[in-house]
């Protein structure tokens, strides 16, 4: 319900302002619906980090078709260019501020994402998924969480209950070599 009310308001916004320019950040489920509706209208629209289509549902691609994208990864353009969309690469915000530390090693890297229910959804897999892999012939004895902020960090460390190191994501972050990384789609691109 609070969905289709904001998409309302943003279709009746919409008509009443005619806008030059529709900037649509991520999040495809809802903006998909009113890229769909401003399409109809005739505004145009900017998409900046468009679905991951390379990684599932590739069948989305037709709702971008008509758009100018700006895409995140330097494949996806050339991707989106293939399936006649007008794509443009810009590049990442976290690519380039994360370092390898040399030294420092952990068994698993965690990366659970950046939106909060993103986070306690990967968290909560992860932590069932502990039980079982502790008791695996190859053990994991070291683990590491990468935190999109401290603030994340404070807000849903308590939803993974087996011991580990926090890595806060930062501009002079150092993240540690790991054997096995496990990543909600997107996080680490």
């Amino acid at each position: 319900p609070f969905f289709i009310r904001y998409l309302h308001d943003w279709k009746q916004l919409l008509i009443r302002v005619k806008p030059d320019l529709l900037v649509l950040v991520d999040y495809s489920g809802f903006n998909s619906r009113l890229m769909k509706f401003a399409k109809g209208i005739g505004v145009p629209i900017l998409v900046i980090a468009p679905p991951q289509i390379w990684a599932r549902q590739r069948h989305r691609y037709r709702f971008y078709l008509g758009v100018t994208i700006i895409c995140t990864l330097p494949f996806e353009q050339v991707l989106w260019d293939k399936l006649g969309a007008d794509a443009h690469y810009y590049g990442h915000p976290s690519i380039g501020k994360l370092s390898i530390a040399k030294e420092e090693r952990v068994d698993l890297l965690i990366c659970p994402g950046s939106r909060w229910k993103q986070v306690k959804r990967s968290l909560q897999v992860a932590d069932k998924l502990m039980g079982e892999l502790i008791s695996q012939p190859v053990p994991i004895e070291r683990i590491g969480i990468l935190w999109v902020s401290e603030e994340m960090r404070e807000k849903c460390g308590s939803l993974f209950n087996y011991p580990h190191r926090s890595y806060i994501m930062s501009s002079k972050g150092e993240v540690p070599r790991a054997n096995w990384v496990w990543s909600t789609l997107g996080t680490m691109s």
